[in-house]
């Protein structure tokens, strides 16, 4: 199911995080959708007839095999994923590899990071299904308009806390261990979607379980305010795209709504996964 997240302004980023995190700085986003959960690996099977998954059996105690999420995906099987499911249910297709968006005509896809597929160009006003850009994500993670951690960057912003200080103060806001699965509680797995609390939009595991990739290729922040950033362009100091959210393999401090890791667009790991968005008609 996705959710409509009202567009709106906030501020992106952490006041006492990692280096990467800062600065803080306004970013606006206009009204978007997404999955209210990660994608599945029974979604997955159902467009690509494949689950490329590590985690593909033994699940948790009455867990539901199909309903983990699908990992070890790279950016550009997320890219082909898109454009089938979305030519399947009659939407635009988002994405296009060398000026066709028909992924049945485009070359394999690499288990590498690729010169050609590095050039797919997204369609920001078709209607299909995409990654979400590093800002939507963060604005949904947060609670968007009404963000639920609104308290948090305003004592960040009043104390200057130490990075631990502000750390022990957004678990404490959140319930990190009631809303996400973690290297403390999940055992060493994934888990089916959805059983822990969602925010406050009605997002499932945007923290834990799966890292999830976005569109951006990594970059630093900008201090300038910004609207509707789809990330800077691929450039010789970074060839990495962004991943957001923290894994079941990852320490809590991981899992925030600001954290920023890096894959290289190729990379296929039993802790990354993906969340869908759509661009609102």
């Amino acid at each position: 199911m996705m959710i409509k997240v009202n567009g709106g302004a906030f501020r992106m980023g952490s006041y006492s995080g990692f280096a990467d995190e800062r600065p803080v700085h306004t970013v606006s986003v206009d009204s978007f959708m997404l999955d209210s959960h990660p994608l599945t690996q029974v979604e997955w099977y159902a467009i690509m007839g494949n689950n490329p998954s590590y985690f593909s059996s033994n699940p948790f105690e009455k867990e539901d095999q199909d309903k983990r999420p699908v990992e070890s995906v790279n950016v550009y099987d997320v890219f082909k994923y898109c454009n089938l499911r979305s030519i399947k249910e009659g939407l635009e297709p988002v994405y296009s590899l060398s000026g066709k968006t028909n992924p049945s005509l485009w070359p394999d896809v690499p288990d590498e990071q690729n010169v050609l597929w590095d050039t797919v160009i997204c369609n920001w006003s078709a209607n299909g299904y995409r990654l979400p850009t590093e800002a939507e994500w963060e604005f949904a993670a947060r609670g968007g308009r009404d963000a639920e951690f609104a308290d948090l960057e305003s004592a960040e912003k009043e104390s200057q806390p130490s990075k631990t200080d502000s750390e022990k103060h957004f678990f404490a806001e959140s319930n990190i261990e009631q809303t996400a699965w973690t290297s403390s509680n999940s055992h060493g797995k994934t888990h089916q979607v959805g059983l822990k609390k969602p925010n406050s939009l009605g997002f499932y595991d945007m923290c834990g379980n799966v890292w999830e990739w976005c569109w951006d290729w990594y970059s630093c922040y900008p201090s300038e305010t910004v609207e509707n950033p789809h990330g800077t362009e691929k450039h010789t100091r970074s060839s990495d795209r962004l991943g957001r959210g923290g894994g079941w393999n990852s320490v809590i401090t991981d899992c925030t709504p600001f954290y920023r890791n890096t894959g290289s667009p190729g990379d296929r790991f039993n802790f990354l996964g993906v969340r869908l968005a759509r661009t609102c008609e």
